[in-house]
């Protein structure tokens, strides 16, 4: 809460909140935990555009209906590198009268990025048939354990 007083006194009217923690699996309490959290904050960022940024993977559903749900966000941000079902998700229920920020830009490696072409909309097809080949890899593993993540990955 200090850093958005210190924000606001600063004469800031954008606020971004990072949530990385929706992309995982989460259950119902976990949700509703994390809108608690959030209609803590809320009241803070009173007055002021808020955007919630979400990156580094694909938003499950529920996290998706969570998020674009919650009160006094003016925009959200999703990951269009490694989100592949987020563009779906917006196209059947983005929330009117919000901004939407696209991530075009590898969160994981930002350095070795070409700004350019993700300016001006080119994929890098090398990169994304090597990431590929690694997501069919882990969704296959072994190692995933829990049974209801196992059948939604092997779909």
């Amino acid at each position: 809460m200090e850093v958005i007083v210190e924000l606001k006194e600063a004469g800031a009217t954008w606020i971004q909140v990072d949530v990385d923690t929706l992309v995982k699996d989460l259950e119902g309490y976990q949700l509703k935990g994390f809108t608690k959290a959030y209609s803590e904050l809320e009241s803070a960022c009173s007055g002021h555009n808020v955007i919630v940024a979400n990156y580094f993977a694909d938003i499950p559903a529920e996290a998706f209906k969570t998020l674009t749900s919650l009160p006094g966000v003016s925009g959200f941000t999703f990951d269009f590198i490694h989100g592949e079902k987020a563009l779906d998700l917006i196209k059947s229920s983005f929330p009117s009268g919000k901004y939407l920020f696209a991530g075009v830009v590898d969160g994981r490696n930002i350095w070795a990025n070409d700004l350019v072409g993700s300016l001006a909309g080119h994929k890098n097809e090398a990169f994304f048939s090597a990431n590929a080949v690694v997501q069919v890899s882990r969704k296959s593993s072994p190692r995933v354990t829990n049974e209801s993540l196992q059948k939604a990955v092997s779909d």
